[in-house]
């Protein structure tokens, strides 16, 4: 019995000191919560050193004539990595009551934290002036193509891209069609048509285009459009990157998902159009200043792994519709299709007024032959002629 208690007793304090999957992510997140807290007070003054030197770093990168040998993305690292020695040094020094958090419970993620408090401060800057400034022209010109092909249908576009058909999901039924909403207007498709993508128009804003039916890779459109606006609110380049390959990750599921469970995305003659596809129906806007950030953010050992892989296919994917995919036959074989209703309509419509006329005329000539039977004398009979 005694041997049988003790038995018990070390096994409910097994159980008490060994937090469940919940309560563990719980904790890693108060834990994190609560380093994130301290490093940020820390850097947001001058009474530390660190936050001197950040805010001294955020003055001269807010105010600089690019006189710098380095790239701007190169100077932040640098500074993280000046940042996370002087937080150690400083919090090494610290009483362990004063800050409630041992050292070696910092260190491992004193890194994302000063990459999350510094990009916050200049990330925006970096994007804009940088990066976006650096590939306006090519990725207005992508932009441009992509809103051409806004309200052209999926599997048309999946067809120009020669995707394979089992990859294509099923096909709009002609409910779904007839239902479908167009993305932009006319002038919209004209322009693209005459000058393959490039119109001198001004470009529509996305928020300003419907959304049309839903496409077998939505996911993964909706996860891709997650990297620029990281990039665009000043995350770090990390929480982009893991972004884009959460993006790959999902259209490789859904592409799994399209063919039934009957083939997987492996070769790059597969991937690549679908990428495409992927782009051009996400929000991305500057895919190739996206691009060109997180290569300038991996390591040498990343650029070599799937993360350099990732990077690879964004470019190429958002070049090849910027420089190479000449979109005039597709929009123009989408007009035509969308003239031919058109002009049914009105013929159709031509046939309706000339039918309701006809009716008219007939109608008047019968009421004008009634009118003439009414007018006519009666025939005399013989009494009134006597």
């Amino acid at each position: 019995f005694v041997s049988a208690l003790r038995a018990r007793l070390q096994r409910a304090k097994f159980e008490v000191a060994t937090p469940t999957g919940a309560e563990a992510a719980s904790q890693d997140q108060q834990r994190s919560s609560s380093i994130y807290l301290l490093v940020s007070r820390m850097l947001s003054g001058t009474k530390e050193p660190a936050g001197q030197r950040l805010a001294d770093f955020c003055r001269s990168f807010n105010g600089e004539g690019h006189t710098e040998k380095s790239s701007p993305l190169q100077r932040c690292q640098v500074v993280v990595q000046e940042l996370v020695q002087l937080l150690e040094k400083s919090l090494a020094a610290r009483p362990e009551n004063e800050s409630n958090i041992f050292l070696d419970e910092v260190r491992p993620l004193l890194l994302p934290t000063v990459e999350r408090c510094l990009y916050a401060r200049v990330g925006p800057a970096l994007w804009r002036r940088h990066y976006q400034q650096r590939h306006r022209d090519l990725d207005e010109k992508y932009w441009r193509k992509a809103c051409s092909l806004a309200n052209i249908n999926d599997q048309a576009v999946l067809r120009a891209l020669d995707v394979k058909p089992h990859f294509r999901g099923a096909p709009p039924t002609a409910e779904s069609h007839g239902e479908e909403t167009m993305y932009t207007d006319s002038s919209t498709i004209h322009d693209a048509a005459e000058t393959g993508g490039t119109g001198g128009s001004e470009l529509p804003s996305r928020d300003d285009l419907a959304l049309g039916p839903a496409n077998p890779y939505e996911r993964a459109a909706a996860e891709l459009v997650q990297v620029e606006a990281a990039l665009q609110r000043g995350a770090a380049p990390h929480v982009a990157l893991e972004a884009l390959l959460n993006a790959q990750v999902e259209m490789k599921a859904c592409a799994f998902e399209a063919s039934n469970g009957q083939a997987e995305l492996d070769s790059m003659d597969d991937l690549l159009p679908l990428f495409v596809f992927l782009l051009l129906r996400s929000n991305l806007r500057a895919p190739l200043a996206c691009a060109g950030l997180l290569q300038d953010a991996l390591t040498a050992d990343q650029r070599l792994d799937r993360e350099g892989r990732a990077v690879i296919l964004l470019d190429a994917a958002a070049r090849y519709v910027a420089e190479e995919w000449d979109v005039s036959s597709v929009v123009n074989s989408r007009s035509q299709h969308c003239q031919q209703p058109l002009e049914d309509q009105q013929q159709y419509k031509q046939q309706a007024q000339q039918q309701q006329q006809q009716q008219q005329d007939d109608s008047q000539q019968r009421q004008q032959q009634q009118q003439q039977q009414l007018q006519q004398p009666l025939p005399a009979t013989e009494e009134h002629e006597e």
